[in-house]
C-alpha cells in the first residue's frame, strides 16, 4: 500500500473497523473517526488516501508521528503529502463572492437529483413519495430551513439534525453546507458557527458518527478536498470554474452533495445577500 496524502486533522492511536464501502473503509477509536480511501473519493481532513489496498480486508491502522501502520505494515508518513483542510483568511473576497452567488445558484437547481433539497424546499417545490413518514419528514424540513432563515440556528439545526435518508442525512448535509457558507462571511459569523457546533455536538446521538464528523469538520472551517475547491471557486474563481465545481458537487452521492450545496446557498443568501 502506498500513501498518497494524509488529512491534517489525524490523531495518534490505534483504529479498528467500523464500516466499508466500495472505495472506503471507516476506523473508529472512542468517538474519533479516520478514513481509509481510494483516490477517487478524494483528500480530507481525516482520511489517508492511498492506493494498492483492499477495502473488504484492512482490520486496523495504527497512526504514529511518522508512519501508519496497516494490519501490521509499516507506510511513511511524509510530510509533503498533508493535506491542508483550511482555507486562508487571504482568500475571502466578499464582492468576488456576491458575484458567483447566481453561479452557483444556477447550477444547484439545475443539477439537482430527484428528492433533495433543493428540489424539497427551492423555488419549485415537489414532493416525497406520498407516506405519512415523509409528510412528517418534509414538514421538519420546512421548519428548519424557516428557522434558520429567520435566524433561529440553534432550532433550525436541532430541527434539521439526523432528518432523512442515506449515510449522511440531508438535514446533515445542508447544515455542513450552511456552516461552510457562514465561514466565507468571514470572522464576524466565527461565533455562530462555534454555537451551531455546540448544539450538533450535544445533540450528537441524533445522528451518526460520519455525519457527525463531517459537521464537526465543516463547522471549525475544516474542509474535504471537493467542498474546497468549490469555496475557492466561489471567491476567487471564474463562472466556468464555479459551474464546473458546483456541478460537480451535485453529482456526490445520491443527494448529498446537491444537499450541502443548496445548505451554502441559503446560508450565502442569509448572510451575506
Amino acid at each position: 500500500m502506498r500513501v498518497e496524502s494524509f488529512g491534517d486533522c489525524l490523531t495518534s492511536g490505534t483504529y479498528h473497523v467500523h464500516s466499508r464501502f466500495r472505495r472506503t473503509a471507516h476506523f473508529i477509536s472512542g468517538q474519533i473517526l479516520v478514513s481509509l480511501v481510494d483516490p477517487a473519493i478524494g483528500k480530507g481532513p481525516n482520511h489517508i488516501v492511498a492506493v494498492g489496498f483492499d477495502v473488504g480486508t484492512v482490520e486496523t491502522i495504527e497512526i504514529r508521528d511518522n508512519i501508519f501502520v496497516v494490519d501490521g505494515t509499516a507506510c511513511a508518513r511524509e510530510e509533503e503529502r498533508k493535506y491542508s483542510s483550511q482555507l486562508s483568511p487571504d482568500y475571502l473576497k466578499i464582492p468576488k463572492l456576491r458575484k458567483n452567488m447566481p453561479i452557483i445558484e444556477q447550477c444547484v437547481y439545475a443539477d439537482a437529483p430527484e428528492n433533495s433539497l433543493p428540489n424539497l424546499l427551492g423555488t419549485d417545490m415537489c414532493m416525497l413519495e406520498n407516506t405519512p413518514f415523509n409528510s412528517v419528514l418534509l414538514r421538519q424540513f420546512i421548519s428548519g430551513r424557516q428557522a434558520m432563515e429567520r435566524g433561529a440556528f440553534e432550532t433550525g439545526v436541532r430541527l434539521l439534525l439526523g432528518a432523512g435518508y442515506g449515510l449522511t442525512p440531508s438535514g446533515d448535509d445542508f447544515i455542513a453546507g450552511y456552516c461552510s457558507g457562514l465561514y466565507l462571511g468571514g470572522a464576524r459569523y466565527a461565533r455562530l458557527r462555534m454555537r451551531i457546533a455546540e448544539t450538533i455536538d450535544h445533540a450528537s446521538g441524533a445522528t451518526n458518527i460520519l455525519s457527525h464528523t463531517m459537521l464537526r469538520y465543516c463547522c471549525r472551517g475544516r474542509f474535504y478536498e471537493r467542498v474546497k475547491d468549490l469555496l475557492v471557486a466561489l471567491i476567487a474563481g471564474h463562472t466556468r470554474e464555479v459551474s464546473d465545481r458546483a456541478s460537480a458537487m451535485c453529482a456526490v452521492g445520491e443527494t448529498s452533495g446537491a444537499d450541502f450545496s443548496f445548505g451554502l446557498l441559503c446560508a450565502l443568501q442569509d448572510v451575506i445577500g
